[in-house]
């Protein structure tokens, strides 16, 4: 907002020049670790130190230098993360430098109070005027002294400073002392939020923005407020909020207009009221605008952003008081329609990205628009339209960027805590909720408004109702709702719904076999517009590159951490591949993620996490381009925004892999939400081979394509009886006349029957056992598709990668980021593939084991590579091969013997394999000696254990298996509901009788309250027949590992371990490992 200002004529040049006096520049501080500062006036005193406002104390280098043992503001349960995790202990000090492994490097920390002191000359002119003092951006807390006198205190996180000085400057020197305070205290907004955690922006201390004191007239414009009312005949509501500081009544006149010069420009009418504003008093003046028939209405294509000229003359004119004022807003209404979310009558989708305040060069956002608009330009070269800012709000150059873009935001305030569990916070939340809408709700822009993230329910639902009327009452074009990720209350105007309502339950992702589905269940059921909250989050290998471009104060040591883990695990020679591989992985993630989405009608549209990497929570690189919103080289944004843009070629099919004798069928759609319809338009289709020659195409059309629906062009039936080899192709659908074009491979095989496999060519295991071993010291050649049990580790075969990153979610079985293949390999000949994960996969990897590798030779390199966690990158392999003894083999971790006449991929997969086994080709260039070899596989006790070990009960994911798996991080739990009362057992079959001397016992490591107590252990020859107690006691519920002996062996094969109570009042139990002592 702009104001300008005469007063008397005779002095209006005067007061134009000494309007306003720029605060920025070098002040004189103090930091005040000890609260000192207040009982020993320091507002009295010349402050010694020296920084620049605008700008943080931190990147200035004040503050402690960080150490292992520097107390950061987010809370010890991200860091206790870390120090549970073995690996990085050795890592987090290098050279003696200290390298935060959750979050970056800040040069220096600092969390408390710190006085910043400046002294102002105030003009003559100034005397008799309304004085303000405004600072656009403060981290967080300011408190205000002038000279010796305390003004206040104010504590928004959002909205800018502003502190009325009227009663303390008069013309001559003063001194201005600020007192900011960047700790979380009385009100409690939690500290994982991104307004002030130190994942990403960091806590930063200072001041930023515009910083300035401003001589008003005594009678002026406070503020005007527009909200779009009517888009068909274009009319706003304006209200104006008039000041009269004089102690004498006025009467005003105030003359407004509004114009763009947007396109062709338009100026709507001028207007003109008269009000009589009491001594000493505010009103508000609240008028009904017509802007007429000619009016330009602001959305993401026609971002018409108009200005509000409004001029105050104080009546008569005798004592002329002159006040002026602009704004700017655009005529837009955003709205619900039921379920249904509209913007200016038509339908709207949001192609949404998340933004984190992840500023890596400053630690704090731009306050500059020319840096917002290079933002949104990015964003909107991927076909975005929506940025919701993650439990903090942006400042105006933000909103007055995106209102020239055509971007819509959601801002939130800081909470990431719960409602209603103080006062102290709750009074804030109304006040700072008011604030943030009268900030910035003018700009058409701040379309969504959320109270925070995640927020705990508690006793929160009331609240939110009461939180939201509130802010309903302010005038505003702003949709509202209360919580992101599950609505509390009635008030909320749209919902943001976690994105695994709407994943396939086993995979905890999109669906991978197929695009033959929507979310239209889901939609339907709501009353109100639904959003998908944080989706996608689909990691990649971290892009180391993104280092060299960090200039600030702000580190991310972390990468070199990871990068120190693959060096020294023997997987850095292997970064490049591992990291190309991953991202072209991810982007089709991401593609089909939108794709579910666009295909589904009536849909509010998605947030996705993230269009960048995510710099905290021990670094989450589930960007599509790095935190500097560029490349990472592995997808452009023309690449991205063919799958998410205003319109979108759509296929829904029922399968990725298909056979030769089938006909490919396919529905075409159109997805879209443009400006206007698309009127009798061709709709063409091409399905290719991987050389591009044409296996088979089509047109429809003309067809009509309304905007704001997903409309069906035709269904594709294609004979693929002419492919009679393995082959990938690929649909393409294009608009005829546009540039939207999309395409997806497929992968056509024969329908025959699986390659055979005789005794006297291949001889096929699934255990590496001693009957293996003798075969290839005999000279064999060997096919070992190891039983996934039998297999060492805990990696689970995956298509799926992990979800954000394992820091956050240590106890996941799914280690991988997709599979890097050498395609060019001879054993794939027959099995076509990129050298990526891609949807031919899905079966394969969701039915293999990978093999940990690191006990074979360095440069050792299987031939199907699963990409490990980054956070402990090991060598994996799927398929391998080897001489090893005087034999040949080949080792598939892959099921191809099940099933193959339902899962053509692996049919396909094991000719290829045969083929190669067979031919002269198979000449495996490596020897592996069979010691090393066995080291990829369980030892023959533990196997049998595998075989035969029960539980009483068990909650889903949390089976027996865990418990003897050998994994410290997984561990058995008996069920949260529904569960049986104390005693639970485990048993455990070794498959036949052994001499039993005891047991070991781990307790679950994260979780003393489910910690086993009392016990009781005994032993039985058949599983029915049990003895009494062989041993019985009480463990201390620490996290040790316990090693119980019995007082004398016990043969039998059966062993119980009976948990009689916990260290708590939960009924529930868990157990990470527990294994018996075998005698030799």
């Amino acid at each position: 907002m702009k104001y300008f200002q005469t007063a008397a004529i005779f002095i209006a040049a005067i007061c134009v020049s000494a309007q306003n006096i720029d605060l920025s520049g070098q002040w004189r501080f103090s930091l005040d670790a000890n609260d000192a500062g207040v009982s020993e006036k320091w507002f009295s005193k010349q402050l010694s130190g020296k920084l620049q406002l605008p700008g943080s104390l931190q990147e200035q280098g004040f503050g402690e230098i960080p150490s292992v043992d520097t107390k950061w503001t987010v809370d010890g349960s991200y860091t206790r993360r870390v120090n549970k995790i073995e690996q990085f202990e050795p890592y987090v000090v290098k050279n003696g430098l200290y390298r935060q492994s959750m979050w970056w490097t800040p040069d220096r920390v600092y969390v408390g109070a710190a006085w910043y002191q400046k002294d102002v000359e105030i003009p003559n002119e100034w005397k008799n005027t309304t004085i303000l003092l405004h600072l656009e951006r403060v981290h967080w807390e300011t408190q205000l002294w002038v000279d010796n006198k305390r003004v206040g205190m104010q504590n928004s996180i959002s909205a800018p400073h502003q502190y009325n000085l009227s009663d303390y400057l008069t013309p001559g020197k003063h001194r201005i002392t600020v007192r900011v305070d960047n700790r979380i205290k009385d009100i409690n907004v939690g500290a994982g939020g991104h307004n002030i955690s130190d994942h990403t922006q960091s806590n930063w201390n200072g001041i930023i923005g515009d910083m300035y004191l401003e001589s008003r007239p005594l009678v002026h414009i406070d503020q005007v407020s527009v909200d779009t009312i009517d888009t068909e005949n274009p009319a706003a509501k304006v209200v104006f909020d008039l000041n009269n500081s004089s102690d004498k009544a006025v009467q005003v006149r105030v003359n407004y207009q509004a114009k763009t010069n947007y396109g062709e420009g338009h100026q709507a009418p001028s207007k003109t009221f008269t009000a009589r504003i009491p001594a000493g008093k505010n009103i508000d003046v609240e008028k009904i605008y017509a802007m007429g028939k000619n009016a330009v209405l602001w959305d993401e294509f026609t971002p018409a952003v108009y200005t509000l000229s409004c001029q105050l003359q104080t009546i008569p004119t005798g004592e002329m008081n002159e006040d002026g004022y602009e704004t700017t807003f655009g005529l837009r209404r955003i709205y619900a329609d039921g379920n249904q979310l509209k913007i200016n009558g038509r339908n709207l989708f949001l192609r949404g990205t998340l933004d984190c305040c992840i500023f890596p060069n400053t630690g704090y956002p731009p306050m500059d628009k020319e840096s917002w608009v290079e933002i949104y330009k990015m964003a909107k070269s991927c076909g975005l339209n929506h940025v919701r800012y993650h439990s903090w709000c942006p400042p105006e150059a933000a909103f007055e960027a995106a209102d020239d873009v055509g971007i819509l935001l959601q801002s939130e305030m800081a909470m990431w805590v719960g409602l209603g569990n103080d006062q102290t916070t709750d009074d804030w939340l109304f006040e700072e909720g008011a604030l943030l809408l009268s900030a910035y709700g003018n700009h058409p822009s701040c379309a969504f408004m959320a109270i925070g993230n995640e927020l705990r329910q508690e006793k929160g639902s009331n609240m939110a109702d009461k939180l939201l009327r509130h802010y309903k009452k302010g005038t505003h074009g702003t949709m509202l709702t209360d919580n992101v990720r599950k609505i509390f209350g009635k008030e909320a105007e749209f919902a943001i719904t976690g994105q695994g309502k709407f994943y396939d339950k086993k995979l905890h992702s999109v669906r991978a076999s197929d695009t033959d589905f929507d979310y239209s269940n889901i939609i339907n059921n709501s009353d109100i517009p639904i959003i998908t909250h944080e989706d996608g989050q689909w990691a990649t290998l971290p892009n180391f590159d993104v280092r060299k471009k960090y200039k600030g104060s702000l580190h991310p040591y972390y990468l070199d951490i990871y990068e120190d883990f693959m060096r020294d695990r023997g997987t850095l020679n292997r970064y490049e591949d591992y990291y190309m591989a991953s991202g072209k992985f991810q982007t089709l993630l991401y593609k089909s993620t939108w794709e579910a989405a666009l295909r589904t009608p009536g849909y509010g549209g998605v947030q996705m996490l993230d269009l960048r990497d995510f710099p905290g929570q021990g670094y989450a690189p589930v960007g599509s381009f790095d935190e500097f919103w560029e490349s990472k080289g592995y997808v452009t944004t023309e690449e991205y925004n063919k799958f998410c843009n205003v319109t979108t070629p759509l296929a829904r099919f029922d399968s990725f892999v298909w056979e030769s004798d089938q006909d490919l069928e396919a529905q075409v759609m159109i997805s879209h939400y443009g400006p206007k319809d698309l009127e009798e338009k061709i709709v063409k289709w091409n399905l290719t081979d991987k050389k591009g020659k044409i296996i088979g195409k089509g047109s429809f059309g003309p067809i009509d394509l309304p905007t704001g629906y997903v409309t069906t062009a035709g269904n594709i039936k294609e004979p693929l009886s002419s492919i009679t080899e393995a082959s990938q192709v690929n649909l393409s659908v294009k608009l005829e006349g546009l540039d939207n074009e999309n395409s997806w491979d497929m992968w056509v095989y024969p329908n025959e029957k699986p390659a055979e496999m005789k005794s006297n060519e291949i001889i096929v295991s699934q255990l590496w056992n001693d009957e293996t071993i003798q075969k290839l010291n005999k000279g064999k050649t060997v096919l070992l598709v190891p039983r996934p049990e039998s297999v060492a580790g805990n990696t689970k075969g995956s298509f799926t990668p992990i979800f954000w990153t394992r820091i956050m979610f240590s106890s996941s079985s799914v280690h991988t980021v997709g599979i890097y293949c050498d395609n060019q390999h001879p054993a794939l000949a027959d099995f076509p593939t990129q050298n990526y994960t891609n949807w031919q996969w899905y079966d394969l990897l969701e039915n293999s084991k990978p093999l940990v590798i690191n006990s074979l030779p360095k440069n050792y390199k299987a031939i199907v590579e699963p990409i490990d966690d980054w956070t402990n990158p090991r060598r994996l392999g799927l398929l391998m091969e080897a001489e090893v003894g005087r034999g040949k083999l080949m080792v598939c971790s892959i099921d191809i013997l099940n099933d193959l006449k339902n899962r053509p991929a692996a049919r396909q997969l094991r000719k290829s394999l045969v083929n190669y086994m067979k031919s002269k080709s198979f000449k495996p260039a490596k020897t592996i000696d069979i010691d090393s070899l066995s080291e990829l596989f369980m030892d023959p006790l533990r196997l049998k254990m595998i075989d035969g070990t029960t539980a009483s009960d068990s909650a889903a994911g949390y089976e027996v298996l865990k418990a003897i798996d050998g994994n410290e991080k997984t561990f058995w739990h008996s069920p949260w509901k529904n569960n049986k009362k104390m005693p639970q057992e485990i048993i455990i079959d070794l498959g036949e009788k052994e001499v039993i001397n005891g047991m070991t016992y781990l307790p679950r490591q994260d979780a003393a309250h489910v910690r086993v107590k009392d016990y009781e252990i005994s032993v039985s020859m058949d599983g029915k027949t049990w003895s009494d107690a062989l041993h019985s006691g009480s463990f201390d519920g620490s996290e040790k590992r316990e090693t119980i002996h019995f007082s004398s062996p016990r043969k039998g094969r059966f062993l119980k371990f009976k948990k009689l109570s916990t260290n708590s009042s939960d009924a529930s139990v868990a157990v990470a490992e527990i294994e018996p002592i075998i005698e030799d």
